[in-house]
């Protein structure tokens, strides 16, 4: 039907607009985070676009209900606004036809951010942790720069008056450790970044170390060559819930993998009742500017989301109970979608 193919393009319309304009946003806003990162030389730059497409995609399953809610709104009110609902509701295109639109929309989405959240989203952390701890927890004079002071992982700080990019080599190397009150320092002549088996260490050749204690100088010893240990291979954490498969949270006890499943299944959801909610606020009298549909709308967004992020921390913790848990937000904003459909859509 003619009118209803106008209807869903009015609402895809502004929905590809905000989709676009937000996941732009977010991904300059990641993109800048990470840069910053790079620029401090916790991360190598060849990464930077794999985590900043990594976080992006994640975000999907918030960005997609978001803007399908407020495209909705605005689509549908702006037929309301110009009159043109009220022509096609002259013309016999009725509340019946509008859902006619609306709801297969509503649908593909649905299906759309259940596959990202139950499916993706656990891929897509697990690669994103992967890469990030790749990045970010491996020592690389590759990557630093001369005549810089940088913090090791382990705990200390290394500087390097010339560095050889090309050979891994550091030239007139300082090392600054304190641990459990004691100071030690170590100078080398040159310095050559060694790996094996997920270690990371620093083979120092000709240089001197001395070691400090509250009371002063104790030791001092020179060296031929030396190791000096960077890092070892970070564990895997067992809290990264996000990285879980869907499966195996189900099964998992503990409130913390529960409050993880219950914002996975809530996020289809929320595509269903931020769309109707979005359409239930849409009607206003026509040839009439008014803010009044989109004050509320954003006052249900935050009210929505705020709730649904305060409700995980509090479940997971044990300060809210575990049902309704986080459904207790949609299950309120559901009451709030009927009272509006019936107030805005009775005469309709």
């Amino acid at each position: 039907m003619i009118l209803t193919a106008y209807v869903r393009r009015q609402i895809l319309k502004s929905f590809a607009l905000f989709l676009f304009t937000l996941t732009f946003i977010f991904g300059v806003y990641m993109l800048a985070r990470y840069l910053a990162q790079a620029a401090e030389g916790e991360i190598p730059t060849a990464v930077i676009l794999k985590l900043v497409s990594l976080r992006v995609l994640i975000a999907q399953e918030i960005i997609l209900p978001t803007t399908f809610y407020f495209g909705v709104l605005i689509g549908v009110n702006r037929l309301f606004r110009n009159a043109e609902m009220v022509a096609m509701f002259a013309c016999g295109f009725g509340t019946k036809h509008l859902l006619r639109a609306f709801l297969p929309l509503t649908l593909v989405l649905f299906l759309t951010v259940a596959s990202l959240s139950l499916i993706v989203r656990p891929l897509a952390w697990e690669k994103f942790y992967s890469l990030k701890e790749a990045a970010s927890r491996r020592f690389a004079l590759k990557r630093l720069k001369a005549k810089m002071f940088y913090a090791l992982p382990k705990g200390g700080v290394f500087f390097a008056q010339r560095l050889d990019h090309k050979t891994g080599t550091a030239y007139q190397v300082f090392i600054y450790v304190r641990r459990n009150g004691n100071v030690r320092v170590i100078r080398a002549k040159e310095a050559l970044e060694k790996r094996t088996k997920g270690r990371i260490y620093l083979l120092l050749k000709e240089g001197r170390q001395y070691e400090f204690q509250e009371g002063g100088l104790i030791l001092v010893s020179e060296f031929e060559s030396f190791t000096f240990p960077v890092e070892e291979k970070a564990k895997e954490s067992r809290d990264r819930l996000k990285a879980w498969p869907t499966p195996r949270l189900w099964y998992a006890k503990g409130k913390k993998a529960l409050a993880e499943l219950q914002w996975r299944i809530l996020a289809p959801l929320g595509v269903l009742i931020l769309a109707s909610l979005g359409l239930a606020l849409a009607p206003t009298t026509p040839r009439k500017t008014t803010v009044k549909p989109f004050v509320w709308a954003l006052f249900f967004f935050i009210l929505y989301f705020y709730g649904v992020a305060s409700l995980k921390k509090l479940v997971a913790q044990g300060s809210f109970p575990t049902l309704p848990g986080l459904f207790s937000v949609p299950l309120a904003l559901a009451g709030v979608t009927l009272v509006s459909f019936w107030y805005n859509w009775r005469l309709k």
